[in-house]
């Protein structure tokens, strides 16, 4: 009985917190609205992927990920890495 009560417990909190949400209303100012366009023609215009093809990027993201989570070239097999490489 005892588990029940917690079983039903824990699949009540599960629902009730995934059906109440908060309601943020952000009011955006002209000024918010100007610094966000300009951002994002920054990020647009100037930022450093800008430049290079998007095979490239994920080439070298992946690389630099796997030397940083395996240095030593211990944790994954030539075959995990080829199978990120193809992802």
């Amino acid at each position: 009985m005892h588990k029940y009560i917690r079983a039903t417990s824990i699949i009540l909190i599960i629902f009730f917190s995934f059906t109440s949400e908060a309601k943020i209303s952000i009011e955006v100012s002209k000024e918010k609205e100007l610094l966000s366009k300009e951002i994002f023609l920054k990020i647009s215009n100037e930022h450093f992927f800008r430049n290079q093809q998007l095979d490239n990027i994920n080439l070298q993201l992946l690389q630099s990920l796997l030397k940083q989570l395996d240095p030593e070239k211990i944790y994954f097999t030539k075959n995990e890495v080829a199978s990120f490489r193809r992802l």
